[in-house]
């Protein structure tokens, strides 16, 4: 008598991580990585640390950390690393604290990509970048909009410049088209920067 195999769950998780992996596609292509990138990854994929394998990849012979709010997962992700691929593990960190604080021990990072909505753009991770590094975020808008990504700059006084969002039009599951807006203005308060746009 053969078993019946239930695969809901692992089709559920392969739906997440594929939207996850799409919306990481979406924030690299707006942005520019210089080879040997130093990257910070804010809120760890849950599917094994999968994204920043990713981000590993594309930084070219550079370094990914990647940071969770729940300790148990990252230690997890970071066991799973050891064991599967021990080659790429020195190229990947795991840590745990708030997404907000970024992680500056490992600091200075030429590319920050947060995974979690944000609503507005902390000054922690803009100091722990280098000049001419960029930020790349989805927006909370709080509504059921479209979804919106934030790209910003960071000089050489760790100040965001020439910020973009990308809007998020005709949405398809095989295609889903894009369009780019400057008319967005970065605003100090409360230790971060409050973000308006038009869109």
């Amino acid at each position: 008598m053969s078993k019946r195999v239930d695969s809901s769950r692992r089709l559920v998780v392969a739906a997440v991580g594929f939207e996850r992996i799409r919306q990481l596609a979406v924030m690299l292509g707006m942005v520019t990585m210089p080879a040997a990138a130093r990257v910070l990854e804010l809120d760890t994929d849950i599917d094994f640390g999968y994204s920043a394998l990713l981000l590993a990849r594309a930084a070219r012979g550079g370094s990914v950390v990647s940071v969770h709010e729940a300790p148990r997962l990252t230690q997890r992700v970071h066991q799973i690393h050891q064991q599967w691929s021990p080659e790429r593990a020195e190229r990947l960190t795991f840590r745990s604290g708030p997404l907000a604080a970024g992680w500056a021990p490992e600091a200075p990072y030429d590319l920050i990509v947060s995974h979690s909505e944000f609503g507005w753009l902390p000054g922690a991770w803009l100091a722990q970048c280098t000049a001419a590094a960029r930020v790349v975020m989805p927006l909370d808008t709080g509504a059921d909009g479209p979804r919106l990504f934030l790209r910003v700059v960071v000089d050489d006084q760790r100040q965001p410049t020439e910020p973009m969002v990308l809007t998020e039009l005709d949405t398809h599951p095989h295609h889903t088209r894009y369009e780019a807006a400057s008319d967005v203005v970065l605003h100090w308060e409360d230790g971060g920067y409050a973000i308006t746009t038009k869109i």
